[in-house]
């Protein structure tokens, strides 16, 4: 059995360094899989499942636990990723919601929208998420480039397709003569909603949360502190 698991162990660390062979830290690594979800999750996926099958059959249920290990390592790469792919889009998110705000409050001033679109653009809206999409609209005007074009397709390609709309909204609007505030205050209200409805959905699952906090933390201490002692005084009094 241990000549077994050290055979699975030693696969697993070989396979991790051909799933993992960009990058050498914890945080680059992650971001591999996210940059190359096509090529390195599969692979990510069966180092992941070969290490767990390796380390369940170091355990005391031997052979048996590898499927389940196998299993735990498999499934939780998909879940890290994923967990990590909604954080990201959360917070560009909340990023292409500043970025409207500000926006909104400039050109609520009397700014023009251009020129408030791209003072936001250089300053950014201290998110890290989506102020690289801004310096780069905002370099690619500097250089020349139209502003609306360029945020909506680098916000596109960023998975803000919020932002990337309402540039193309702004651009539609310049060319007909229309005012931009009208486009720029129902995306914000559109994003408002959205941020509300996730609010309420987060909010929906807190119940359940704190229901298996209470199962698996409180009632087993309650059943120490209180009932098994109580049980085993009550034993104590019958037998004497």
């Amino acid at each position: 059995m241990v000549i077994v698991g050290s055979a699975l162990a030693a696969i697993a660390v070989l396979a991790l360094a051909l799933a993992f062979i960009h990058g050498s830290r914890v945080d680059r690594l992650i971001g591999l899989l996210e940059a190359r979800p096509a090529r390195a999750l599969p692979r990510a996926r069966v180092a992941a499942a070969l290490c767990g099958a390796a380390i369940a059959s170091l355990g005391p249920l031997g052979l048996v636990g590898v499927p389940a290990g196998g299993y735990i390592g498999w499934v939780g790469v998909g879940f890290v990723r994923d967990r990590r792919e909604r954080r990201r889009r959360a917070a560009i998110a909340s990023g292409s919601r500043d970025v409207v705000e500000w926006l909104e409050a400039l050109v609520a001033s009397r700014v023009p929208g251009e020129t408030a679109l791209a003072r936001i653009c250089a300053e950014g809206v201290g998110e890290p998420a989506i102020d690289p999409v801004l310096r780069d609209v905002s370099r690619a005007y500097a250089l020349g480039a139209p502003l609306y074009p360029a945020l909506a397709g680098r916000s596109e390609a960023a998975g803000a397709n919020a932002l990337a709309a309402l540039a193309l909204e702004l651009a539609r609007a310049r060319d007909l003569g229309r005012a931009s505030l009208v486009a720029i205050r129902a995306t914000r209200d559109a994003l408002r909603g959205a941020e509300r409805e996730r609010l309420i959905a987060d909010a929906s699952t807190a119940e359940p949360r704190l229901a298996l906090v209470l199962v698996l933390c409180y009632l087993p201490a309650l059943m120490l502190a209180a009932i098994v002692p109580l049980f085993l005084g009550l034993v104590r009094s019958i037998a004497a």
